[in-house]
């Protein structure tokens, strides 16, 4: 089990060529609010009304393995990537990725 108070959640969209696992997912009595929301420690006094904890399984971590293009495909200059001897950065590279916010 694992507490989080103001955990954001993971919105898994996109392509079916990455397989996505959910790592961590939240409890069957969850709030969910519209991001940007104002939040504050001084909500933690306050008793909230049990109605508006009416959603469960919300994704908190996920783990997505698949191929990736690298962020760094044209962002290094020429000069640097024939000093280096390689284009590594231009390859794509098979990674495991975990998301956790």
């Amino acid at each position: 089990m694992v507490k989080a108070e103001f955990a954001g959640s993971i919105d898994l969209i996109g392509s079916g060529e990455v397989k996505k696992t959910v790592l961590l997912a939240s409890s069957e009595a969850t709030k969910v609010m519209k991001a940007p929301t104002r939040i504050s420690l001084n909500m933690l006094s306050f008793e909230p009304p049990v109605q508006q904890y009416n959603k469960s399984d919300i994704p908190i971590a996920v783990l997505v393995e698949g191929e990736f293009e690298s962020v760094y495909k044209n962002r290094l200059l020429n000069s640097f990537l024939s000093l280096m001897g390689t284009l590594f950065a231009m390859s794509l590279a098979k990674l495991q990725i975990s998301f956790l916010l």
